[in-house]
């Protein structure tokens, strides 16, 4: 009596150890793979590397960039892993803006430069020093307060001209970069949002079908 009993608990114990098995198996990504994948991309980095020494916006320096980026698109990065990558570039902008709105607070606010030749002129001269003293020497009744604050003026200069020679970009291509970073993120918001919205829609539509008077939640729920 007790013999199929014992033999159904020891088919169920087995399956169950089966199924817990094949649940510790080793998933994710192949590490041999992963491990090609970023030997070529440290060779290819130490190319740009060295083809960028002087400029970034050589020819060869350019054509290795775009080598880097064709290797690096097909890694796949958590969203940990790419705020860490992105922390520089959004750094990067704030101390730029922190430097530009200083500056713009001397020449505008304080010297009464007008707003249309400030935002003419100063584009392109973030990091050059000379600028401000040549600003300073035009004969216009703004260029005695600028003279006088002359000294944070270029102090501002050189910050950002420290900030190009660390980074390796100019302050216009981090600031292109960071304009393309907030593109991105605002489609990929827009996208979550779009397939939230579809599958909301989705779901709808299959319980106004399936609909029926006293119909509970729980069996909504027990049909998927």
């Amino acid at each position: 009596m007790m013999r199929y009993p014992l033999l159904l608990l020891f088919k169920l114990h087995k399956k169950k150890k089966k199924n817990k098995d094949d649940d510790e198996q080793p998933t994710g990504p192949d590490p041999v793979e992963v491990k090609k994948r970023f030997n070529a991309l440290k060779r290819q980095f130490n190319k740009v590397e060295k083809a960028c020494l002087k400029s970034r916006t050589t020819k060869k320096a350019l054509k290795e960039q775009q080598k880097l980026g064709e290797i690096f698109k097909f890694i796949k990065l958590s969203p940990t892993q790419f705020e860490v990558i992105a922390r520089p570039a959004r750094e990067s902008l704030g101390i730029i803006r922190d430097c530009e709105k200083e500056v713009y607070r001397i020449f505008v606010k304080l010297a009464r430069m007008p707003r249309r030749d400030f935002i003419q002129s100063y584009p392109g001269n973030e990091a050059d020093p000379s600028w401000g003293l040549k600003m300073s020497r035009v004969r216009k009744p703004w260029a005695k307060t600028i003279k006088v604050n002359i000294d944070e003026v270029t102090r501002q200069h050189n910050k950002l001209a420290k900030l190009e020679k660390i980074i390796g970009l100019e302050i216009a291509h981090i600031k292109d970069i960071n304009r393309r970073m907030s593109i991105g993120e605002a489609k990929i918001r827009r996208a979550k949002k779009d397939m939230v919205e579809a599958n909301l829609r989705l779901v709808i539509s299959i319980a106004k079908k399936i609909h029926k008077p006293r119909t509970t939640i729980f069996r909504f729920n027990s049909r998927g």
